[in-house]
């Protein structure tokens, strides 16, 4: 679901469809978001590219360090360069930090053990 916050969250609950037929999975930021001048309705929210690169840190098993780091060189340039325009101000003061990362086996096991659920 892309959009933002409040309409992806507004999507997902509005579809019932979505609710029962896609596996959720959630991932669990390996750092706060560097989209400094709008502000996360709550700790651990991503824009759209930082929750891919999240994606593929906690997929790409070996090349997911690297393929973050190049996915979000690009984005953070586009922060600097706004910052630039609109002043220094991190909107997104951090909180406690998370550490706790996708566990990407628990998340396949469980889509397995919801396919096998809905085949009977």
């Amino acid at each position: 679901i892309d959009g933002t916050w409040r309409q992806a969250k507004s999507m997902v609950a509005r579809s019932p469809w979505l609710l029962q037929n896609v596996p959720r999975a959630v991932i669990r930021p390996s750092t706060n978001s560097g989209y400094r001048f709008r502000k996360q309705p709550e700790q651990g929210c991503l824009s759209t590219l930082e929750a891919v690169a999240e994606a593929l840190l906690a997929l790409e098993g070996d090349r997911g360090p690297k393929l973050k780091e190049l996915l979000l060189q690009p984005f953070g340039r586009m922060v600097e360069l706004q910052m630039a325009f609109i002043g220094d101000q991190d909107e997104n003061i951090p909180e406690e930090q998370t550490t706790t990362k996708f566990d990407r086996e628990a998340a396949l096991l469980d889509l397995q053990q919801t396919m096998e659920a809905e085949d009977g």
